[in-house]
């Protein structure tokens, strides 16, 4: 079953100024700048080996997810005896199952011309504007967000095949717009023993994305503003390695090296004049982690986002990851509205009272000042949602 999409993505269509809304204001601001250095070196260091752990955690679950990966692509090792090195009959019924399924998921929901949200009036008057809500809606879905239908389709794939896919929602800094990733499983990790029926992932202690970027897109980041501009021009700073192998190579594959006893990306050696060099590497591994700390001169533990250079441990960036809780912000608007008309009620009675002490010769007392609503209650902020397919036994 073949699905067309292209017809989804709108290519004429104007697209509509984006504003970031308030609640992704409130975790752009970088503090990697102003932090105490030795809590920074701590806080990079637990970031790093929490990582590496959490990794290392779920190796069985790797090899099993390789296993499956070779089985969905038919890769089957050839037979031994009595025919050794003949290629094994392999009918993939596991791959045409998942196939059908993703076919019939996809067919359905990403089909051209059809409405992925619909509206109901509520009112004898309101049929038209339901129309035209419900057009907006499916407009932001199927072209509003970048890549949204690919993206789903890869999700419902990565379900099916391996019965887990994470996507991942951030605002684009440099595009001004919400951008929607789908995400391999391999590339987020979180401790495998802290089991969770919620898809936003909010009760794990911590979730890291692990990305892999080229020192091109490392340093685009900084000058947009999302990385420290600072920490990068320092990581870049020093290029030189320390050479395990007694004559490091000079092309091809090169080993990994290492600096100050941490792997470091692989990367070749080349001699130039008799004096050897390091070429610019390749990509670097970020990790980037969603979780709990207690930043210098805070009160308390809150929600952070951090990015962290694995290879020298170095904080690119980071944030305070909390929102206002959009139930309680509702309950701040009607308190707020309560209070704006209780102060109105109270200033029209003190204009009395002063007229009439003023006509009597006496001062009147200062005007009412309004009472102060309840804050609004901060929650964390995620931007991973998971979809398990089917219930891993190892958590």
């Amino acid at each position: 079953m073949e699905v067309d999409i292209s017809s989804m993505m709108g290519k004429d269509e104007p697209e509509p100024a984006e504003e970031a809304p308030a609640d992704e204001q409130t975790i752009k601001d970088n503090i990697a700048d102003g932090l105490d250095e030795a809590f920074a070196k701590r806080l990079a260091g637990d970031v790093v080996t929490h990582t590496d752990s959490d990794v290392q955690d779920r190796a069985t679950y790797t090899e099993r997810r390789t296993a499956e990966i070779k089985m969905f692509r038919g890769d089957v090792k050839p037979l031994g005896y009595p025919t050794p090195g003949a290629k094994a009959p392999h009918l993939p019924l596991t791959t045409k199952t998942c196939l059908r399924i993703w076919a019939k998921i996809v067919g359905d929901l990403l089909a051209p011309k059809k409405d992925l949200v619909g509206t109901l009036p509520v009112g004898p008057n309101d049929e038209e504007g339901a129309r035209n809500a419900g057009k907006y809606m499916n407009w932001q879905v199927q072209v509003g967000l970048r890549g949204w239908p690919q993206g789903f389709a890869a999700t419902v794939m990565q379900s099916t095949a391996f019965g887990d896919a994470v996507r991942y929602a951030g605002w684009d800094l440099k595009e001004n717009r919400l951008n929607v990733e789908w995400l391999s499983i391999d590339d987020v990790v979180w401790p495998r023993g802290e089991r969770t029926n919620d898809p936003r992932l909010m009760d794990v202690d911590r979730i890291t994305r692990i990305r892999r970027q080229t020192r091109r897109e490392i340093e685009q980041w900084a000058d947009d503003g999302f990385y420290s501009k600072t920490a990068v021009d320092a990581l870049f700073a020093d290029l030189s390695v320390d050479v395990d192998a007694p004559t490091p190579p000079t092309g091809g594959d090169a080993p990994e090296q290492t600096v100050k006893g941490q792997s470091m990306l692989t990367q070749q050696v080349i001699s130039i004049d008799g004096v050897q060099q390091a070429r610019t590497p390749g990509r670097r591994e970020i990790y980037e982690q969603w979780t709990w700390a207690k930043l210098p001169n805070r009160d308390r533990q809150q929600p952070i986002a951090v990015w962290v250079d694995k290879a020298k441990s170095t904080i690119l960036r980071i944030v305070v990851a909390e929102v206002a809780d959009p139930r309680d912000k509702a309950r701040l608007s009607r308190e707020q509205k309560a209070i704006d008309i209780e102060h109105q009620n109270n200033m029209a009675s003190y204009q009395q009272d002063a007229q009439q002490m003023t006509m009597q010769g006496q001062e009147p007392p200062p005007p009412p000042v309004p009472r102060q609503p309840t804050p609004v209650k901060m929650v964390r902020f995620s931007p991973f949602i998971h979809y398990p397919f089917y219930p891993d036994p190892e958590g």
